[in-house]
């Protein structure tokens, strides 16, 4: 009898100790946003003419939508202007959007999977021309 209490009150306590809230388990690991927060220095090219700048861009969370990510001075539009992107594991997508400046811009990236670039590639039409661009983003 003794033996069978010991191990009803084992399982019982095996399964009370696997027993978690959902939101415990969660890390900011979970959010695969989090990999992507930060300042980068992006070295940016033009496909049209092969010039390149270098600048610093800041990636920081969307606070309206889980999956988005704010990118400010992207194609140094300035730290005020923020374009959205949408993540997805180690991947983004830029989808059409407006600048409010007039720019319309577009476009995809991939991250490293030691998290230290960002490979883009987008579309900037300033209302005049569009230009294509290819930019390696670092931290």
């Amino acid at each position: 009898m003794k033996k069978g209490i010991y191990i009803l009150t084992s399982l019982l306590l095996l399964f009370f100790a696997s027993c978690k809230k959902d939101d415990e388990n969660d890390t900011p690991e979970d959010d695969p946003r989090v990999k992507f927060e930060g300042n980068w220095t992006c070295k940016e090219t033009c496909k049209k003419d092969g010039s390149t700048v270098t600048f610093s861009v800041t990636i920081s969370k969307s606070t309206s939508s889980s999956s988005d990510i704010l990118i400010a001075n992207f194609n140094q539009l300035g730290s005020a202007e923020k374009i959205s992107a949408v993540v997805a594991g180690y991947n983004l997508t830029i989808p059409q959007q407006t600048t409010s400046t007039g720019y319309q811009i577009s476009g995809s990236g991939t991250m490293d999977s030691k998290k230290t670039s960002i490979s883009m590639s987008y579309s900037v039409n300033d209302g005049a021309q569009t230009d294509d661009y290819t930019a390696a983003l670092t931290k």
